[in-house]
């Protein structure tokens, strides 16, 4: 879906590609499926409508209900829900090059670099609640267009008085950067080879390299070393594995190496790390 709200130009799914959030999984030794752990090149948006959703990142384990939970691009995270019901989506706010109304500024701005609650109000589970009809009635279909943009308007504007920091995002390279996170998203765990990136984008080794570096201001390996160390980083906090099988799970085949590269990283060993920021009491504090 693409439309246009004030001075922002909106890239949604349509709403037959959203997902529908329903279950029970609660169990955090589940994040040993490490396809679990993810990140996306877009903005992923959870609408809950009822039950609880954790969302487990890096730092930290948050716990969402009655909310529109936005997720940032390039943003590692888990989610583990509990009796949910509602939606997953993904979309990207562009500035309507027409237009300067301010709303685009505030929206990226508020949105930050960190997860995004917004209270679902009246008008959001309003649209919500219709969209869910437009997806089970199939002669309500095309009002679901028309409904996604009234969503997001109402979520938008929702969103303008809260605080927080940030810069806009914008790119010329989306659609690369979207295959590039997606395809390091599923493979981080074994060999990348800047061949085999190169083919799945249909570049030259030497133009993935100059997206790369233009867009996240590293090479490659940098890049994958970035995603790896993050996922081993939430393992470390929130899992009991053993450091050795983190480094292999992760994608390392030496453990010498990934102790060198995580405490270059961080400052710290990865047992350090698992010692200060593991969930429940440290060593020390255990009688």
């Amino acid at each position: 879906m693409k439309a246009d709200i004030a001075d922002i130009r909106l890239s949604a799914t349509l709403f037959d590609q959203a997902f529908r959030i329903k279950g029970a999984d609660t169990n955090p030794w589940a994040m040993i499926n490490l396809r679990a752990i993810h990140w996306h090149a877009t903005y992923e948006i959870f609408f809950i409508l009822k039950g609880k959703l954790r969302v487990i990142t890096e730092d930290e384990v948050r716990e969402y209900s009655d909310t529109a939970v936005i997720i940032p691009p390039h943003f590692h995270h888990y989610v583990l829900p509990e009796n949910v019901a509602g939606y997953c989506m993904y979309f990207m706010p562009e500035q309507n090059p027409r237009k300067n109304d301010g709303l685009y500024r505030s929206v990226c701005e508020l949105l930050g670099d960190e997860v995004t609650a917004v209270p679902l109000n009246e008008e959001l589970a309003f649209y919500i609640a219709r969209l869910d009809l437009c997806t089970a009635d199939s002669s309500l279909w095309e009002n679901a267009e028309a409904l996604n943009k009234l969503l997001f308007s109402s979520l938008f504007h929702s969103l303008v008085p809260q605080q927080s920091h940030a810069l806009p995002l914008s790119s010329k390279h989306t659609q690369y950067i979207n295959t590039i996170d997606l395809y390091i998203s599923k493979n981080y765990n074994r060999p990348i080879r800047l061949e085999s990136l190169a083919a799945e984008l249909f570049l030259c080794r030497k133009q993935v390299t100059r997206v790369i570096r233009r867009e996240y201001g590293c090479s490659l390996s940098d890049l994958v070393n970035r995603r790896r160390l993050s996922v081993a980083c939430m393992l470390l906090k929130h899992t009991s594995l053993d450091i050795g099988e983190i480094a292999t799970t992760v994608g390392y085949d030496h453990e010498n190496y990934f102790y060198t590269l995580f405490r270059k990283t961080y400052g710290v060993t990865p047992g350090q790390y698992r010692e200060e920021k593991r969930d429940g009491p440290k060593e020390s504090e255990r009688p």
